[in-house]
């Protein structure tokens, strides 16, 4: 699973301490569903990495904008996945003041290269997290 190994990767390569001006917590969900709300509601700044199907090329990282996230529920790969989450947060006025998406595009039967696919999140958080 790509989000366990991105998961690892974060903790083995210790990011928190890049950033010790943040308070940082690395947490690694395998299909929250609605458990995710009790995480947004940890941080006044998040950010979401989730495996997508998207139609992108295998193994890109892209930044998902909220709103395109809720118009298309097929994004996720799990079932009650993070736009209905998102919807149900924004309902309830429990979404976090910053979130970012991270999507990883995991198509169909070819598995992303983790070494790729780690680059372009490197990328994205160094972005998100100026």
């Amino acid at each position: 699973m790509i989000g366990y190994e991105i998961y690892q990767w974060l903790k083995r390569e210790n990011i928190k301490a890049n950033y010790p001006e943040l308070l940082l917590e690395i947490d690694y969900l395998d299909r929250p569903g609605a458990r995710l709300l009790e995480y947004l509601r940890k941080g006044d700044k998040v950010i979401l990495i989730d495996a997508m199907k998207a139609g992108y090329e295998v193994g890109a990282v892209k930044v998902i904008d909220k709103e395109v996230l809720q118009k298309n529920k097929l994004i996720s790969s799990h079932g009650f996945g993070v736009a209905d989450t998102l919807a149900l947060a924004e309902v309830i006025d429990e979404l976090p003041e910053w979130l970012t998406i991270l999507g990883i595009e995991i198509g169909g039967e070819e598995k992303p290269v983790f070494g790729e696919v780690i680059k372009g999140v490197k990328q994205a958080l160094q972005r998100a997290l100026r």
